[in-house]
């Protein structure tokens, strides 16, 4: 059982890294041909890549995992983030994506709104009628 587990777990790895890879490569490749015309044209749209419940023995793993080589990633990665929700010590996707995007932390499940309570070690207490309230978001206030 624990060898199906593994070879599960591998090869979502693999998955996973494949398409980092094809993403760099794409992207060095629309680099090269657009960097002529680079000072012409105004930058619109900036992408942000979240490995979202990914570590750095994630990536550890993957670079083991191909012999020691480094990932097509490993040039795009500029940055790390510890995340935990209001409620959790592990946030999922909806809390952590409301922490970057609003700043706030919320509650496992929830996007954009404030916690119903916040329990965790560290997180500031919430004024009563803050419960669920809805945030304004990165993306909103770039319209």
């Amino acid at each position: 059982m624990n060898f199906k587990f593994s070879k599960k777990f591998l090869t979502a790895l693999l998955v996973v890294s494949l398409s980092c890879s094809t993403i760099s490569y794409s992207a060095q490749n629309e680099t090269k041909i657009t960097t002529q015309t680079a000072e012409q044209k105004q930058v619109k749209n900036v992408i942000m890549l979240i490995p979202d419940g990914a570590s750095i023995t994630h990536f550890s793993l993957s670079r083991w995992y191909k012999g020691g080589t480094p990932l097509a990633m490993d040039e795009m990665a500029c940055g790390l983030v510890r995340t935990y929700s209001a409620d959790a010590a592990i946030a999922d996707s909806a809390p952590a994506g409301t922490a970057m995007a609003t700043g706030f932390k919320s509650h496992t499940g929830y996007v954009a709104v404030l916690p119903d309570i916040a329990n965790m070690y560290g997180s500031p207490s919430m004024s009563s009628g803050d419960e669920k309230k809805p945030l304004a978001t990165i993306l909103e206030a770039a319209k």
